[in-house]
């Protein structure tokens, strides 16, 4: 003999096979979510103050450095003149002057024609 088991259904009622979701996971993943995402932008807003306050730092390094170089061309510039004013001084046989005597001119004129 074999047995067999039927379902009886009364045609007033209808089989719902809807899943229970559950809220609270939810509610938990989005949460998660929400706080990821806003710490994530707290770390680009600060990566980026970051960046444009070195940037301003370099601009400063870079006039200042700037600023540097020309006063050490000019500067350059001082010593390789007067490097070759000594120089060609040495080479034309020049000496230098231990007392100086300057000439007293009484009339306006400096020389006369007769």
């Amino acid at each position: 003999m074999q047995y067999t088991r039927t379902l009886v259904v009364p045609l007033n009622q209808t089989i719902t096979l809807k899943r229970k979701f559950n809220f609270k996971i939810l509610n938990f993943l989005g949460s998660l979510l929400i706080i990821s995402l806003f710490l994530f932008y707290i770390f680009q807003v600060n990566s980026l103050a970051k960046e444009k306050y070195l940037l301003e730092s370099y601009y400063e390094k870079i006039t200042q450095l700037s600023e540097e170089n020309e006063a050490l061309e000019i500067k350059l510039v001082k010593e390789s003149s007067l490097n070759k004013l000594n120089d060609y001084l040495k080479k034309e046989n020049f000496i230098k002057a231990d007392n100086i005597s300057y000439i007293k001119i009484l009339e306006t004129q400096v020389a006369k024609s007769e």
